[in-house]
């Protein structure tokens, strides 16, 4: 009887071990790649979530990184911006397009985009997502993060030369935007603002202030909450 029920037990203990054994061997080490991912009607990815995967137009491949898994695309008059992460998980973004585009990470997770006279200001959004922080401008620029939680730019709305003590002089007129962290849109602040200076001049003095310094002395402190 006592061998009869050590058998049982060990028959049980066998079998408990191999469902354990089983079900860790199925369980996957991580995101496991996909089929064909659409992007939008006419571009793709496949595989999703590999490195080395491709970038396809129409179901005809057109691009390929082996160091980077792309994730997703923005469609640019002449090119394609793309963002793909590398075997750390760091976002990298590229493009496909003419050669002379310049892509620059900057502080904060945002990055900055030059491709002739054009401009934009970029970030990857809650989805993953290519976010262009001002698409319908191709002047926006001179992002200072707070080290913290947000974000301002600028972009010029106009400029024209006017006379000063009978001299020419080009003046600039802007816009000031914020962009934070938390939230999924931009904040574009009421007045412009005018400098003889093609870049506006500006610093976070704490977290949630920040002060234009104009060329003629002027100082404008604005509290941003």
């Amino acid at each position: 009887m006592k061998r009869l029920l050590l058998s049982l037990l060990l028959v049980l203990f066998s079998w408990t071990l191999y469902a354990a054994e089983t079900t860790i061997a199925a369980a996957p080490a991580g995101p496991s790649p996909k089929g064909y991912v659409t992007l939008d009607e006419d571009y793709g990815i496949f595989p999703e979530n590999r490195i080395g995967n491709s970038l396809y137009l129409k179901k005809k491949k057109i691009f390929t990184r082996q160091d980077l898994a792309i994730r997703d695309i923005l469609n640019i008059n002449d090119g394609l911006l793309y963002l793909g992460y590398d075997n750390q998980e760091e976002p990298q973004m590229g493009w496909f397009g003419p050669t002379g585009a310049e892509i620059k990470k900057l502080e904060g997770g945002f990055f900055s985009f030059k491709y002739g006279g054009k401009k934009k200001l970029l970030r990857i959004n809650a989805k993953g997502k290519i976010q262009d922080l001002l698409p319908r401008s191709s002047t926006p620029g001179n992002l200072l993060f707070n080290g913290k939680d947000k974000a301002v730019f600028t972009h010029i709305t106009a400029g024209e030369t006017i006379e000063v003590e009978g001299k020419a002089k080009y003046i600039y007129t802007y816009k000031l935007h914020i962009v934070r962290n938390s939230a999924p849109k931009v904040q574009h602040l009421r007045g412009e603002y005018h400098s003889y200076d093609p870049k506006l001049n500006y610093l976070w003095i704490g977290p949630d202030e920040l002060e234009v310094r104009f060329g003629e002395g002027e100082v404008r402190k604005l509290s941003i909450r």
